[in-house]
């Protein structure tokens, strides 16, 4: 099974931390990231910039209506994301549990992934 897992952190923690520290956390993710790829779990992830840069399109009444920033207000934006392949949502679990860095301020939603063969994600 395929799930999503949605990063969510605080910018201001982040961005408090000293350059050093956050290269080291970076550092200790891609590791593990790379093992978890190079095993075939981690299909693909992605950090997103902060929020400020972020861009909000919803279509109401037929009109397209594009602000700045992000969709909601939060302390925990959504900070990025990874695409993991498991057996089971305990095994996914344990997945974030190893790609999870240290000091990371937030959590990790895991949501299984619909696929079309009507398994367990429908």
């Amino acid at each position: 099974m395929k799930f999503l897992l949605l990063i969510h952190g605080d910018e201001r923690e982040r961005r408090s931390l000293p350059d050093s520290e956050r290269h080291a956390v970076a550092g200790a993710f891609a590791a593990l990231a790379d093992r978890a790829r190079d095993e075939g779990r981690l299909l693909g992830a992605a950090q997103l910039h902060p929020t400020e840069r972020a861009t909000t399109v919803r279509v109401v009444d037929g009109e397209t209506v594009v602000t700045d920033g992000p969709y909601a207000e939060t302390s925990e934006p959504l900070a990025g994301c990874a695409l993991v392949e498991a057996a089971s949502i305990d095994e996914a679990v344990e997945l974030v549990e190893e790609l999870a860095p240290p000091r990371e301020p937030g959590g990790v939603e895991v949501r299984p992934v619909h696929e079309e063969d009507g398994g367990e994600g429908s």
